[in-house]
């Protein structure tokens, strides 16, 4: 299975799916579901600033998620690569650097437990662990 790493606070807003565009420089063909990884790295952006810019309330659960990094949070249905979006998560048709923006159109995101992993850029494959987290049915059991 695919995993795509998302800095903070954005990996959990995907997690919980209540973001619904994801901006990359590049363009994607792939459909359907992806792991999200959280990068080690933060993008800057406080959960206060979530709130604020962009209405969004802080849950007991945003904020669990907000705190893992480095590792899968869970997963969400790729379904479409767009050059543009009314969306309030999208970043608008050029980037910071005068290049394309590509909004990764998102659906039903749902977080998962979290398995530490390093991330990658792009699109990455990963280990069989990762996509046994993410079958229906899968069920967490407690080491003794």
């Amino acid at each position: 299975m695919r995993a795509i790493s998302i800095r903070q606070p954005w990996a959990a807003l995907v997690a919980l799916g209540l973001k619904d565009i994801e901006n990359r420089p590049w363009r994607t063909s792939h459909r359907g579901p992806v792991l999200v990884h959280a990068s080690l790295g933060r993008s800057g952006r406080s959960l206060l600033d979530i709130e604020r810019d962009y209405d969004v309330a802080i849950t007991d659960e945003l904020a669990q998620l907000y705190a893992r990094v480095g590792g899968i949070i869970g997963v969400v249905d790729m379904v479409d690569c767009v050059g543009a979006s009314g969306s309030k998560w999208f970043d608008g048709p050029l980037n910071s650097k005068g290049k394309p923006n590509y909004g990764f159109a998102l659906r039903n995101g749902r977080p998962l437990p979290f398995r530490p992993m390093p991330g990658r850029l792009g699109l990455f494959e990963t280990p069989d662990f990762a996509t046994q987290i993410a079958t229906p049915g899968f069920v967490v059991r407690a080491s003794i």
